[in-house]
Order: C-alpha cells, then structure tokens, then sequence
C-alpha cells in the first residue's frame, strides 16, 4: 500500500517513542532512579518521567 512521506515519517516516529517508552520502564522496574535513566539516555529528568507516566 502506498503512503506519504509525512504517514511514514509519523509511524517511524511512534515507534521510536514506543520503544524509548518501553525502554525507560524496563530500567525503572530494574531498579534504576529517574536521575540514572535521564543521565545515561541525555534527556532531562522531567521528560523521563513524562515518558513513564
């Protein structure tokens, strides 16, 4: 099936977050802290628990 350039670069997106999302949660229910998880993935503490909720 044929899709624009913008659906595809919006799907490819989505799944980025998704998995960046499944990511963190992964490190969170292995123990780590919030400051741990921003500092290794270079995002700020408040997007990464933006990204958990």
């Amino acid at each position: 099936m044929y899709t624009s350039y913008r659906q595809g670069k919006e799907e490819g997106l989505a799944e980025g977050e998704a998995k960046i999302s499944l990511m963190f949660k992964n490190m969170k229910e292995m123990g780590m802290d919030i400051a741990s998880i921003a500092r290794i993935a270079k995002y700020s503490e408040e997007e990464v628990r933006k990204i958990l909720e």
